[in-house]
Parts: C-alpha cells; structure tokens; sequence
C-alpha cells in the first residue's frame, strides 16, 4: 500500500513539474515573439485547469474520478466563459459552449456510473461505443443549428458505433448460447 501510494505521490509531483514547465515555455515563447501577454493566456489557462482536473484522480484514487467529474461539473463553463471573454470574439458561448458541454457533462456521468457498478464488461463497452456515438451526434446536430457545419459526420459516427455495439452484443449472446449448449451436452 505504501508503495502505491509512494507511485501516486510521485506521479504527481512529475505532473505537476511537466505542468510548470509547460506553463514557462509558454510565456517565455509568447514574451520572446510578442514582447507582452497575448496568447499565452488560453494554454497557460487550460494546462492548469487540465491539471486541476487530474491531481484529484491520483489523489483520493478511487473517489477522484468522482471529484474530477464535479469539478468539471462545477467549473468547467466558468473556465470556457473567461476564455469566450479574453478571447474577444463573443457569441460561442452560449450557442455552442454550453450545450456541448452540458451533454458532454452527461456523457462522462453516466460513463462513471456506469463503471461504478458490476456489470459484464463486454456489455458496458457495447454501451459506451453507442453512447460515444449518441454524443457525437448531439454535438453535430449541435453545430448544425449554429450554422457551423464544417461536415455532417455525426450521423455517420452514431450509425457506426449502433452497428459496432449490436455486433457486440450478438457475438457475445451467440458465444454464451454456444457455451451453454456445449455444457449441457
């Protein structure tokens, strides 16, 4: 237990040191080429917020899925509303920002309570395939009632993983029907 625990802390401290430094080599490249703080805001932002979001899974290892999740939850349109406002083109966040990230918010809940339960692994990745499927069709009819569709592969995408997810599931209906027979015979 000491040991894993002695990895956790460990892993952390080399993320958070990859983080800092990332963070350095953004300003310095931003200083360097601009001489003043410009674009460096959006990935010195979303690294640290990325950061935010992932020290709670190493640190409380079970349970921080689930505090990551709540703190995307929480502050996730916060963090994308600062940047709608530093970036200064204004208008995105309401018609695209939130409701992508609010079925986007959904998808990752449903996939931990998926994952919270016992459930026979072939099914739940037939489940997530056609849930991925689901949530990239909402983000493409999304985009389409913003009048920005760049190409329609939305309903592709949820066509493809319908399919994929009923093979899986009839292949592993046909594999128990073929275990059970052989067993009775």
């Amino acid at each position: 237990m000491f040991k894993k625990l002695l990895s956790n802390k460990v892993l952390m401290w080399i993320i958070s040191i990859l983080v800092i430094i990332a963070v350095f080599v953004c300003i310095v490249c931003n200083f360097a080429v601009n001489n003043s703080m410009t674009w460096m805001v959006y990935p010195v932002t979303s690294i640290l917020f990325g950061w935010i979001v992932i020290m709670p899974v190493l640190y409380y290892k079970k349970d921080g899925v689930k505090y990551s999740l709540g703190l995307i939850t929480t502050f996730g349109l916060l963090f994308m509303l600062i940047l709608e406002q530093w970036s200064g083109i204004v208008g995105w966040f309401i018609p695209l920002a939130v409701p992508i990230f609010i079925a986007s918010v959904i998808y990752g809940w449903i996939l931990y309570f998926l994952f919270r339960k016992k459930r026979n692994p072939i099914y739940l990745i037939a489940v997530i395939i056609f849930l991925s499927g689901v949530l990239c069709l909402t983000i493409d009819l999304i985009l389409k009632a913003s009048d920005i569709y760049p190409f329609p592969v939305g309903w592709l995408v949820f066509g493809i993983t319908t399919l994929v997810s009923l093979l899986i599931i009839v292949t592993k209906i046909i594999l128990v029907d073929n275990r059970i027979r052989q067993n009775n015979t």
